[in-house]
């Protein structure tokens, strides 16, 4: 029987106590941005739930700290704000035995604000083309533990919470994915809830918001960012036209896509490879 393992990001984490509030009943690693580097493992009731913490910062590079000490053949990434649904382990791998060539599927959620759901991610059973993954966020996705390392995709560094560039490094994984033609699903089955009470990555829709949205187009697609460009501000009007125009939101996007990604943040030094070889 397949082995589900959680791979989920955090912040500030003393103890292993946040598997509980994310009612994680199966095995976890959890990549825990804090002060100061050290590792903790505890096997209770048929569970093991690691913690590896870290003084890094970067959502993408504490992604990829949890990913390189996940174990499981199944993957799930996780954010800290996901409560899971009893018996998602079984739901994950019915899944991946409904679809057994499958080297990723992307499951349904339940976002809530305020205890309430306010929006529902729900997907159909069947494969995923590349011009619908853009929708997914990380904490719907999974992958074949041999699969990622034989693909050997990596969550972007330069994207995310943490970074410059406030949110794309889910985007870039999927888009990495199918570039290296991995096999994408998406399942009907619901992983639980994602609670959105507040967004540290989000600040409303700014200049820096389409800025940065037009920077990850260019890392993702290339010469294709600048009809992306229209086609999402035309799509997402309805949303930004009270905070932003039209012509002022692509014009941002249009500089991004000029951009060549890197880090402009001040150099720290870092002392993750410790860690790894603890």
């Amino acid at each position: 029987m397949d082995r589900v393992e959680v791979v989920c990001v955090t912040m500030g984490q003393k103890d292993l106590t946040i598997a509980e509030k994310m009612h994680i009943t199966g095995d976890a690693v959890f990549g825990n941005q804090a002060d100061g580097y050290r590792k903790e493992t505890q096997s209770n009731a048929g569970r093991t739930l690691r913690m590896i913490t870290t003084d890094t910062r970067g959502v993408g590079v504490n992604r990829n700290i949890a990913l390189l000490h996940a174990t499981g053949d199944i993957l799930l990434f996780a954010d800290d704000d996901i409560c899971y649904a009893d018996g998602y382990a079984d739901g994950v791998r019915r899944a991946y035995a409904q679809h057994p060539d499958a080297d990723m599927i992307l499951f349904s959620l339940d976002i809530t604000q305020g205890g309430r759901v306010i929006r529902r991610i729900k997907n159909r059973d069947g494969r995923l083309r590349f011009h619908r993954a853009l929708r997914y966020g990380t904490c719907v996705c999974s992958i074949r533990r041999d699969s990622q390392r034989r693909a050997n995709i990596w969550f972007s560094t330069l994207f995310g919470g943490g970074t410059n560039y406030a949110h794309g490094e889910d985007t870039l994984f999927l888009c990495d994915a199918f570039r290296r033609g991995l096999r994408v699903y998406t399942s009907s089955f619901c992983l639980g809830t994602c609670a959105k009470d507040a967004s540290t990555c989000f600040h409303g829709f700014d200049e820096k918001y389409f800025h940065d949205q037009g920077v990850l187009y260019r890392a993702a697609f290339g010469a294709a960012a600048a009809p992306l460009c229209l086609r999402f501000c035309l799509k997402r009007y309805s949303a930004y036209r009270g905070e932003m125009t039209f012509f002022r939101a692509l014009r941002a996007m249009y500089r991004g896509t000029r951009e060549t990604p890197r880090d402009k943040r001040p150099q720290r030094g870092t002392r993750a490879q410790r860690v790894e070889r603890a």
